[in-house]
């Protein structure tokens, strides 16, 4: 868990809040956490595939 943390932190623009307002940054965070997700599950299916 910590790596994935890490990863959205450093690469994904999480250390700060873009925009200010409970629900927009939980927006922010939700979009975020999904595109991990799938960059994820794309690079296990290459893995898989390859």
């Amino acid at each position: 868990m910590k790596h994935k943390s890490a990863e959205l932190k450093r690469f994904h623009g999480m250390a700060t809040a873009r925009y200010r307002g409970l629900f927009r940054i939980l927006k922010q965070a939700y979009i975020t956490a999904f595109v991990v997700i799938v960059k994820r599950v794309e690079k296990l299916n290459e893995q898989k595939q390859g």
